[in-house]
């Protein structure tokens, strides 16, 4: 009778560890995502900066955001790319670049950014279909 209350101790335990041990991964899997998600959220919001003109696209950083965001920082690193057009205006590529310190995440975000003046042209309202005029808003 001893023996089946040792044994059946010890199954409890062993039971107990491994259950425990896949609670742990999986709450080291959720903030994992909530970091991801986040960054990704913080990446898109300084992607929008730049194109609606609020940031410049220059390489800057790395930046801490405003709170309650300060955990994070920010950096952008731009290249420009080489263009065939004669508007003489290159389009660049940007890197925006997401970290977080403890624990440590990265997210990084790439887009082509267009010449202000070539972006201003595609506005809703001003795409004509071929052989047709453009229309107006």
């Amino acid at each position: 009778m001893l023996f089946e209350v040792i044994l059946a101790v010890v199954l409890f335990a062993a039971a107990a560890l491994i259950i425990s041990g896949g609670l742990n991964a999986s709450m080291r899997s959720v903030e994992r995502l909530k970091l991801n998600a986040q960054a990704v959220n913080l990446g898109v919001s300084v992607l929008s900066e730049l194109q609606m003109g609020l940031r410049s696209p220059e390489t800057a950083g790395p930046e801490n955001f405003d709170p309650p965001f300060d955990e994070w920082t920010w950096e952008i690193s731009s290249t420009p790319l080489q263009t065939d057009s004669a508007e003489g205006t290159p389009s660049s590529k940007v890197e925006i670049i997401i970290r977080h310190e403890e624990p440590p995440a990265v997210f990084r975000l790439a887009q082509i950014l267009l010449p202000t003046d070539a972006a201003q042209s595609l506005t809703p309202g001003t795409v004509s279909a071929p052989g047709s005029a453009p229309s107006s808003p």
